[in-house]
């Protein structure tokens, strides 16, 4: 269990995407339990993918490791999404690092999680599920693997069980078309509203268990 004033003045490092990198929703999050923020977000990158940018990729893993936080939350898949990556299977959970398979989404983010745990071992990692986007309320959900963007959150969701991580759930935040448009300006980054959504899910998340 996460210790409030032990936070304080703690290095807290958001990792993922577009989405973290406009660093919008983490100021709320960061003075509520006066936590010092680092932005590791890059737009445009994925989980999985070969990428040089890809979470998985040693030269970000490294910097998150370099800065020693208390506290990590990653937050990615809109661009797997959109880049059709696969899915992958709970198989990629009993693989060891060199044997995952970094194409795969589920591949990709338990290498991410391992090598985070196996690193900083004190650190507690916090996963917070791929937002929706537009195509989730429109005739289109689906990308060109079959997937939609719900299925990615639940892969998520699924990560977080098999590591017993905190996970922040998204997925039930917006219900229909007409209140995810208040939030989000172009179907994908959310606005200062949306924003504000995502910081209080991750602060009402985090207080369960900062005490």
């Amino acid at each position: 269990m996460l210790d409030k004033r032990a936070l304080q003045d703690q290095v807290w490092v958001s990792y993922g995407d577009s989405i973290t990198d406009g660093g919008y929703w983490q100021a709320a999050v960061a003075e509520h339990f006066a936590l010092n923020h680092i932005d590791q977000g890059i737009g445009g990158t994925t989980l999985a993918g070969f990428g040089p940018l890809a979470f998985w990729q040693e030269g970000r893993l490294s910097e998150i490791v370099a800065a020693q936080p208390a506290l990590v939350t990653i937050m990615g898949g809109t661009n797997d999404f959109y880049s059709d990556f696969y899915l992958g299977t709970e198989e990629q959970f009993d693989l060891p690092l060199a044997d995952k398979t970094m194409d795969n989404f589920l591949g990709a983010y338990s290498y991410i999680v391992e090598y985070l745990q196996a690193a900083l071992p004190d650190t507690t990692i916090v996963l917070m599920t791929t937002p929706l986007n537009a195509t989730y309320f429109s005739d289109q959900p689906l990308n060109g693997r079959g997937n939609s963007i719900m299925d990615f959150a639940d892969a998520t969701a699924q990560v977080a069980r098999h590591y017993g991580l905190l996970l922040v759930d998204m997925r039930e935040l917006y219900q229909n078309a007409a209140d995810f448009d208040q939030d989000f300006w172009d179907g994908i980054h959310p606005n200062l509203q949306g924003a504000a959504k995502i910081s209080q899910a991750l602060i009402e998340s985090l207080s369960q268990i900062a005490k």
